[in-house]
């Protein structure tokens, strides 16, 4: 059994995982935990493959492929993990003055040792919770394996049979998602009650915008996909009708149906769970596809009508839905915006009191009750805004990381694009994977999709997939002519 083959059908086992645990978006332990192992198996497996691979050159040890991405994921984890470290009370307090006072409130042995009482730890870490620090990191460090691991085997494998696959299970999921809807009792699956309470479930996800944050990535890809399929070159190759009909029963004639179909279902799910946040990101999604494909030359009749296609998947979908449905879902913006900003101002007072250190990766749910202000009669775990979560939980060291890793992620995609060494299919999966991450990262400005672990071991794979270089073209071997 080849390295490779078990490399591939490892890729497929650990998306079998990450499927089967999308019953809560695997928020829970028994969820993420084999979703995490198995994305850390497939990183292992590419990092075995890639050492042994016999070397080329001079340099015995052909290891890791280290490149700015790897180098700015190293770095971010080695932050996080810098949190972790017990640092004497005293440096605490000189570093982060609101950090000490938070750690008064919250931590009895820190308070004990504040107050010079014998046998109270002196040390504490810049984490006020070092337990979901340490989760965080862990979730951090895998995604970053599983990301760099997905880069490399895109190039060596190709991207079709992933795009597929995550095609398929999408549209399984958002008509599970339709079915469900229409005979919702209350759980989901008809049985289960989220451990939190009702909530707003949609499809396998307790909550209707993380069901969003999820579509949107699928239909990124699959529209990518569908511009692929109706790229010049495809299509009849004669404009009779005879030829029309006869390409129609061809199987590139049925995936270019079947993609459709699955963007259309997607669409339709995405709409009818009524998540607002989600039906702006995904008109923004289909904008930028649309964009880009009017830009492209040619007017052949498959090319037109797929561009029409799909600057018109919102407005079909929200036709199809309920005109007055999605409409009155907006209209409820201005009596539950308070809320939202509400939040947010209590995040801005502690980025105001721990600029530099924050609260620790992964402990805003800790920290909001001590500054809480809005609907106590509810505990806000999420900031309801990702930037300015990690703002209030990193500060500034964190945040600094952060944008580096945006830096040299968004420069390897402009130095993909502007090589101009990707195919047809590449090139146009490479456009839906960018739009996709800008849409959920519009999204992220109001949600938290990304911190259901299974949107964000998704979202990593988009990322693969915009990032990725393009698979080297094969050319035949020609034998040298003999010689005298």
């Amino acid at each position: 059994m080849s390295l490779r083959f078990v490399m591939r059908t490892t890729i497929a086992a650990s998306w079998v995982i990450i499927w089967a645990v999308l019953a809560i978006g695997a928020v829970y332990g028994w969820g993420y935990g084999p979703m995490l192992l198995g994305c850390a198996l497939v990183a292992a497996l590419e990092g075995v493959r890639r050492a042994a691979r016999r070397p080329t050159s001079g340099f015995p040890w052909p290891g890791p492929q280290l490149d700015g991405m790897s180098v700015a994921l190293a770095l971010l984890c080695g932050t996080i993990a810098i949190e972790l470290v017990p640092l004497p009370n005293a440096w605490l307090a000189s570093i982060s003055p609101g950090l000490d006072g938070l750690l008064r409130r919250h931590d009895l042995g820190y308070t004990a040792a504040a107050a010079g009482i014998a046998g109270a730890p002196g040390r504490h870490p810049l984490s006020i919770d070092p337990t979901a620090t340490a989760r965080g990191l862990m979730f951090v460090a895998a995604l970053s394996a599983w990301f760099l691991a997905l880069r490399s085997a895109f190039r060596r494998e190709g991207t079709l049979a992933f795009i597929r696959a995550v095609g398929g299970a999408g549209v399984a999921i958002a008509l599970f998602a339709i079915v469900q809807r229409a005979t919702f009792n209350g759980h989901v699956y008809w049985t289960w009650t989220p451990k939190e309470g009702v909530g707003n479930p949609f499809g396998p996800f307790i909550n209707h915008n993380h069901f969003a944050t999820f579509m949107l990535l699928v239909l990124s890809l699959q529209l990518g996909r569908l511009c692929a399929l109706a790229a010049p070159g495809r299509g009849p190759r004669t404009h009779t009708l005879r030829e029309r009909v006869v390409w129609l029963a061809s199987r590139e004639a049925s995936e270019l149906l079947l993609t459709g179909f699955g963007v259309v279902i997607g669409a339709l799910a995405l709409v009818l769970s009524l998540s607002r946040s989600g039906i702006c990101s995904l008109v923004l999604l289909v904008s930028l596809v649309a964009a880009v494909r009017f830009r492209r030359r040619g007017g052949r009749p498959v090319r037109a009508l797929t561009s029409v296609f799909v600057a018109a998947v919102p407005g079909l979908a929200i036709a199809w839905a309920g005109l007055d449905r999605v409409s009155g879902r907006f209209a409820s913006i201005p009596l539950e915006a308070p809320f939202r900003l509400g939040i947010w101002e209590d995040t801005a007072r502690i980025i105001r009191d721990m600029p530099l250190t924050g609260t620790g990766f992964n402990t805003f749910g800790v920290a909001s009750p001590y500054y809480q202000t809005t609907d106590l009669s509810l505990h806000f775990a999420e900031a309801h805004n990702d930037y300015l979560q990690l703002a209030s939980e990193g500060g500034l060291f964190l945040l600094i990381l952060a944008a580096s890793v945006l830096v040299v992620f968004c420069r390897q995609i402009a130095r993909r694009l502007g090589a101009r060494a990707d195919d047809v299919e590449t090139a146009w999966t490479r456009v839906g994977a960018v739009a996709g991450l800008v849409a959920v990262a519009a999204q992220s400005l109001v949600e938290f999709g990304l911190q259901v672990p299974a949107n964000a071991s998704l979202f990593v794979a988009v990322a693969a997939l915009a990032a990725h270089e393009p698979r080297p073209r094969r050319t035949a071997y020609v034998r040298p002519p003999a010689t005298g």
